[in-house]
């Protein structure tokens, strides 16, 4: 609160306090033997027909100022009211990214005005209005923490609102977009969601959005990752055709590939077996340790069941110790979170569970059974609880 602010409310409470004071101290006056200055006289206060005395003298009016506090107290916290075209020129007017918090209580402001914002909002984002921030790109537990530039404070802004009209703003404003970074911002502000009109929404733009992944080479590789998560939680498995092609430019370019495989492994482990296979032609067991480090990876929540059936597959290949050393520690020793039924969760642990049981009895080399052990140890454990 600014400190005219804090002046002025400060000046209001004191005045309602004195009224609030004087009424009452007035009935202990009287009883002191201090007359009130009227003419009228008043009756002496008498029970009703159920015995109660009526009410003291002041009470509704106290009451009706402590009301007047509230309205007073509202009146100074709320911001001052402004047209959204107003509101929107001052978030245009920053250029700083370091101005953070400026950005932020501007964001808030547009926020406020709800629907009323929605149709500016959405005429910037089509005419691809931008401002670079500078910076980095933070997020986590559904709050973002800095905006690395304007188009991510006007899709914020819309998620915020959160109305069905914001929401249906938002898929028209970035309707045929050709900026990765606008869908890099909406599948992570909307990574978790379960709303039928983001999900379908978001899903309608996932063939564009794979293009623009792969067309983008190694800047692509965050928002394939954030794409392929999106994909795993919503178990987007039409999408596996355009996931095969991305994971074939990667391991072609032996190009560590965190998010397309993993995704590929999740909905067909044996069409992922034959791209390795593919490959393994031209690159030997090169393409073996380019592939599957993304298999541990956070984002990838690949479920364990489908390691195990793509492991027993790259196992079937003639393989060094030293190539199945390394492949056994790219491979998960946590329960899949993206399986919500916690009975299936724990039958889909026990699945690879028991791969691992059967390769620690075939495998001699220390570092191979070390590994093997350790997983075996830490599923275990999270089977039990």
């Amino acid at each position: 609160m600014s400190p005219s602010k804090v002046v002025l409310l400060s000046v209001g409470l004191s005045v309602v306090a004195s009224v609030v004071t004087t009424y009452a101290l007035a009935p202990a006056r009287e009883r002191a033997g201090y007359a009130p200055r009227s003419s009228v006289d008043v009756p002496e206060a008498t029970p009703d027909a159920e015995g109660a005395l009526p009410a003291p003298r002041g009470t509704e009016g106290i009451a009706e100022l402590r009301e007047a506090v509230r309205r007073l107290e509202a009146k100074v916290e709320a911001p001052p009211a402004r047209h959204a075209e107003d509101a929107l020129a001052v978030l245009l007017g920053i250029k700083q990214g370091e101005r953070q918090l400026a950005i932020e209580e501007s964001l808030k402001e547009l926020t406020a005005l709800g629907n009323d914002v929605v149709p500016q909002i959405v005429a910037l984002l089509k005419s691809g209005e931008d401002q670079d921030y500078g910076g980095g790109f933070s997020f986590g537990g559904n709050k973002m923490r800095g905006y690395p530039r304007l188009r991510t404070v006007l899709i914020d802004v819309l998620r915020q609102i959160g109305t069905p009209e914001a929401q249906r703003g938002l898929l028209e404003g970035l309707r045929g977009t050709d900026d990765p970074l606008d869908y890099r911002d909406v599948l992570l502000l909307y990574g978790s969601t379960n709303d039928e009109i983001m999900v379908k929404g978001i899903a309608a733009m996932m063939p564009d959005i794979l293009r623009a992944a792969r067309s983008a080479g190694d800047e692509g590789t965050f928002l394939l990752d954030s794409t392929t998560s999106w994909i795993l939680r919503h178990e987007m498995k039409e999408t596996t055709a355009a996931l095969e092609e991305i994971a074939r430019d990667n391991l072609a370019a032996s190009r560590p590939d965190r998010g397309a495989f993993p995704a590929l492994v999740a909905f067909s482990p044996e069409r992922a077996f034959a791209l390795v296979r593919e490959q393994y032609a031209n690159q030997g067991e090169t393409v073996i340790r380019t592939a599957s480090p993304g298999l541990r990876a956070a984002r990838a929540d690949v479920p364990l069941a489908q390691v195990a059936r793509f492991s027993e597959l790259i196992l079937s290949l003639e393989l060094t110790e030293v190539t199945r050393g390394m492949f056994y520690m790219s491979l998960p020793d946590r329960l899949c979170s993206s399986i919500e039924s916690a009975d299936a969760r724990k039958a889909d642990g026990r699945v690879l569970l028991e791969f691992y049981r059967k390769r620690l009895a075939v495998e001699t080399s220390e570092m191979s059974t070390r590994t093997i052990s350790r997983h075996i140890a830490k599923l275990e454990q999270a089977l039990e609880q």
